[in-house]
């Protein structure tokens, strides 16, 4: 028996250790030891809900380890990410645009670490949503959970799913960049133009042809027609992540940005997996708007008919000459 690496795990471990000077309890601590404890005591006074602070008190804890206050913030903006986190809010949640909660403006605080002259007369306004929130919180945990320890633990619960979904978008981003080399490689013959994310070159026709990698979807491709309008030919779908359970969600994915692809006028949808083995039926049925599958591993590996096919598809849709011997494949390949 052998399991994988696990190189993703050491991976968090460092960005957790970086974190723990910059935005966990460790840096919070590190940071009240520099400030005016009578400065912070007057705006948790003013800041927090009747009780709360001597509830916090009774359990040993001062006021700041669960409430937010400017003076805190204003010598590290950083720890706005502690609190964030503490309270259960995903980044992508907590600064979604003035639309939702109207917290985005305050992103730079967490990101950059720094409080603008515009930002800095509303940190009192974040801190008293923040010291609301927190107040709730407060009131749902009972005195044998109010520790130090238990409310690091409540941080760490949310940065979890941070990191995992860091991670996937890592992997996503690593297909998209496999498959634009597999591409570039095919089209090499017929004068490709590649720049930063977009590929160009003429068929031969003459008419000229535009792949554009890592938007939405992952790559489309697209056909100038004499008129000087376009023809949007192929979508692609890449799902380049490895956890077999949760690849026909992924599919489900798939299916809704084809089902917006063939709205914008594309005429066909591939959708490429990294998945092994790959139970073609189940697949159909998570995203029948997908024409062909494919798999990432043997395109990437330059030879078979899985290959094969793809190259045969991609030169005949895109119209130009390929002179290597090709076998066909189903309609459906994996």
């Amino acid at each position: 028996m052998r399991f994988p690496s696990p190189n993703l795990q050491i991976g968090f471990a460092l960005k957790l250790q970086a974190l723990r000077s910059t935005a966990l309890q460790e840096a919070l601590l590190e940071t009240i030891q520099g400030l005016d404890v009578g400065s912070v005591d007057r705006e948790l006074n003013e800041l927090t809900p009747p009780g709360a602070l001597s509830k916090m008190a009774g359990a040993g804890l001062r006021g700041e380890l669960l409430f937010a206050t400017p003076t805190v913030l204003g010598a590290a903006p950083k720890l706005l990410a502690y609190y964030r986190l503490l309270l259960g809010y995903s980044q992508k949640d907590f600064y979604s645009g003035p639309t939702k909660y109207g917290a985005g403006p305050f992103r730079a605080f967490e990101i950059a670490g720094q409080i603008s002259a515009k930002m800095a007369p509303r940190t009192h306004e974040l801190c008293e949503a923040l010291c609301f929130s927190a107040g709730e919180l407060l009131a749902g945990l009972d005195s044998q959970q109010l520790t130090a320890a238990f409310l690091a633990d409540l941080s760490l619960l949310t940065l979890g799913p941070h990191f995992r979904g860091g991670a996937n978008n890592a992997v996503g981003s690593g297909g998209v960049k496999d498959v634009q080399a597999i591409i570039a490689a095919i089209v090499q013959s017929a004068g490709a133009i590649v720049a930063g994310n977009l590929l160009t070159l003429k068929n031969a026709a003459g008419r000229k042809v535009l792949v554009e990698f890592g938007a939405d979807p992952d790559v489309t491709i697209k056909q100038f027609l004499p008129s000087g309008q376009f023809q949007n030919q192929l979508a692609i779908e890449i799902k380049a992540g490895r956890d077999a359970s949760n690849i026909y969600n992924r599919l489900g994915e798939a299916e809704k940005s084809h089902n917006s692809a063939g709205a914008n006028g594309f005429t066909q949808c591939w959708t490429i997996v990294n998945i092994d083995p790959f139970d073609l039926k189940i697949a159909a049925v998570k995203s029948p708007n997908t024409d062909r599958f494919y798999n990432l591993a043997q395109l990437k590996a330059g030879k078979g008919h899985i290959y094969e096919d793809f190259r045969e598809q991609l030169t005949a849709l895109i119209g130009i000459a390929d002179s290597r011997r090709v076998r066909r494949g189903s309609k459906r390949v994996t």
